[in-house]
């Protein structure tokens, strides 16, 4: 990985950028787009639809009348390659929380069965890269799509932590303009002490960006 500094004739730096092996161009992203999905989204269960948010045509896969609020199970790059695909720009707030690079395939335990229930281990995501290019590609392709689902109004939250924040800040720096940074929220938790040779890690980082200069931001209040 390298960076790259591209600076006027006298010395100010325009903008940075982040280099690495597999890192997509702009007419490629843009080639996402239109790639054919491997599989379609079909509904499985609805709850409580009023009669004016009824879609007959999602039983068929056509996604042209999607309600306004729905939960999707899949990959998140094919759902956001129909979304865009079928809606646009549809979405006001994003809040994403990818891996964090650390190395370990993550899991979740459920309980199943009734009186004696046995403990059960799932995978919940995949979290091993052959080396940080690999993640960097899949954090650049996700993010380009977000960027185009949000409205001109919209604003995305992005949860990260030490190991990759810098790099993940300058693909997002890249993708939505510096200019549309607007914090860098730092979300403190308390552990144990514990015996080591380094501090310990006691907090991760929450970037917040805005597609454009005309954003939707609620005041918070606390009572």
């Amino acid at each position: 990985m390298t960076f790259e500094l591209v600076a006027s004739f006298h010395g100010l730096v325009i903008f940075t950028e982040l280099e690495w092996k597999g890192k997509r161009t702009g007419d490629e992203l843009e080639a996402l787009v239109s790639a054919k999905l491997g599989t379609r989204l079909h509904p499985i269960e609805r709850f409580d639809l009023s009669q004016g948010d009824h879609c007959s045509g999602m039983d068929h896969g056509d996604l042209s009348c999607l309600p306004r609020n729905i939960l999707v199970h899949g990959d998140n790059l094919q759902v956001m390659r129909t979304l865009l695909e079928v809606k646009g720009e549809c979405i006001d707030l994003i809040y994403v929380d990818p891996p964090f690079a650390t190395g370990s395939n993550q899991k979740y335990q459920v309980l199943i069965g009734e009186g004696t229930r046995v403990n059960a281990e799932w995978d919940a995501y995949i979290d091993t890269w052959q080396d940080p290019a690999e993640y960097l590609t899949m954090i650049q392709e996700r993010v380009w799509f977000m960027h185009r689902l949000l409205k001109s109004t919209g604003c995305m939250y992005v949860h990260v932590d030490e190991k990759m924040c810098h790099h993940v800040r300058l693909i997002l720096d890249e993708i939505f303009g510096r200019e549309n940074f607007l914090n860098e929220i730092i979300w403190v938790y308390k552990r144990w002490t514990a015996s080591a040779r380094k501090f310990q890690k006691l907090h991760d980082v929450i970037f917040l960006y805005s597609k454009t200069g005309e954003y939707t931001f609620n005041t918070l209040h606390v009572p």
